[in-house]
């Protein structure tokens, strides 16, 4: 029995033939139908191959070029999905993430306190994080600067100087 035929070079069709209530249940009129799913198939899948060689740039944009036609694949939606849409997202996560991080991270102590945190990647820094504390000694803000923004954390404390929670903002 011959199997389904792959076209070549390989194509794809959002056209499909409708099947009506009284079309015979025959070879000749589904073998069209599976022909062209299959092809579609065989057409997408060449295409995620092709496309994961020619990733050009991974950082706010995931640009892929093929035949000539430049495409963002990070859409809005997707930016979204990855970071979260706002202050109420959770993102859940089943694995282990392995970030492969080349940065280095300098501290900086004052009077025996960690008062700041400098990340570069290379010569260019990428956050710096300063530590804010009290007369007491008692953490106060925290603060980290990247991306242009700055976004605050500020602890608060009862009067007996037990934890009684954050509040954050960002600049």
């Amino acid at each position: 029995m011959p199997n389904q035929p792959i076209h070549s070079p390989k194509d794809y069709s959002e056209v499909l033939r409708l099947l009506e209530v009284n079309d015979p249940v025959h070879a000749n009129v589904l073998n069209p139908l599976l022909e062209r799913l299959l092809n579609n198939n065989s057409f997408i899948k060449a295409f995620a191959d092709e496309l994961a060689k020619r990733i050009t740039s991974v950082q706010d944009e995931l640009i892929v070029q093929i035949n000539g036609v430049k495409v963002n694949l990070l859409s809005d939606l997707q930016k979204r999905a990855v970071l979260g849409e706002n202050n109420q997202s959770i993102n859940l996560f089943k694995a282990t993430n392995v970030s492969i991080d080349t940065r280095s991270v300098t501290p900086t102590y004052t009077n025996g306190l960690l008062t700041k945190t400098v990340e570069k990647d290379g010569n260019t820094v990428v956050k710096t994080t300063e530590l804010i504390y009290d007369a007491n000694g008692a953490l106060k803000n925290v603060k980290v600067l990247a991306g242009g923004k700055t976004a605050t954390t500020t602890l608060n404390y009862n009067p007996d100087g037990s934890f009684s929670g954050t509040t954050k903002a960002v600049t």
